[in-house]
């Protein structure tokens, strides 16, 4: 899982980086310029997945306009392009600028065109992605959201500083876009479910050690270490906790 996670974190490092770097330029000019780092960091996870996920630019329009993206799967993609005509398994990307406003897109009329031909969608404004799908009866609902800061004001300021912003978001945000690459896929086998619910463990993992000071957990803690009659101490023994408690809950989640 250390690989993995340092596998996102230089993805995620390298997106903040280049959306730094557009900006300090003083040349930007919006969404467009935001292209590039976003469709590295979409085919750096999608270059994780099995099978591959390739972001492609510069669609046909295929009866529903020019989405800014299509995700493919590699067996999709023939010497860097898709076949003439053939739509992304894996959906369509819509970007925005900074100053918009991805949720609302996400329930516009832009956003439901293409969700009519396409069946997914995913808008990103670059700091708040959502994902756009269809529901039990198949209906378009916004599926899962992630934000990488609050406000763009905010992210802004993190920008300053690509590596310690990554290392604080690059497993939400590296979970959530290899989800998001995937959902199109049948969870036909039990290795399928149990890759997509360990996707949410280690995004789980990640936020139970960003909060593993917090009155609520130590709760827990002590109440497990009482009923066991055993003691999480120092550093590994917190790292130990943390890991079986996730595991522990998720591995219910897999036997059910």
């Amino acid at each position: 899982m250390t690989v993995l996670n340092n596998k996102l974190t230089a993805a995620v490092e390298l997106y903040f980086a280049d959306l730094q770097r557009i900006k300090a330029s003083g040349a930007a000019t919006g969404e467009r310029s935001s292209y590039g780092p976003i469709a590295n960091l979409l085919n750096a996870i999608g270059g994780m997945l099995n099978p591959k996920v390739h972001c492609v630019g510069e669609l046909a329009d295929l009866g529903a306009g020019h989405p800014d993206f299509g995700l493919f799967t590699e067996n999709q993609v023939r010497r860097g392009r898709p076949r003439e005509e053939q739509a992304p398994e894996r959906g369509v990307v819509e970007v925005k600028s900074l100053s918009g406003d991805a949720a609302a897109t996400a329930v516009g009329e832009q956003v439901a065109r293409y969700w009519a031909r396409y069946r997914q969608v995913l808008v990103t404004d670059t700091c708040e992605f959502v994902l756009v799908g269809e529901d039990d009866v198949g209906k378009q609902t916004v599926l899962e959201c992630f934000k990488v800061a609050e406000t763009a004001e905010e992210f802004d300021l993190k920008l300053a500083t690509p590596r310690t912003f990554a290392r604080e978001v690059s497993v939400g945000l590296g979970e959530y876009l290899s989800r998001a690459l995937s959902h199109r896929t049948m969870l036909t086998e039990p290795k399928d479910l149990a890759w997509l619910l360990a996707s949410y463990a280690r995004d789980g993992l990640s936020r139970v050690e960003a909060v593993d000071d917090s009155p609520s957990l130590e709760s827990v803690r002590a109440a497990i270490e009482a009923a066991l009659g055993v003691r999480f101490e120092g550093e590994k023994g917190t790292q130990f906790f943390n890991s079986t408690l996730v595991q522990t809950l998720f591995y219910g989640v897999f036997s059910a």
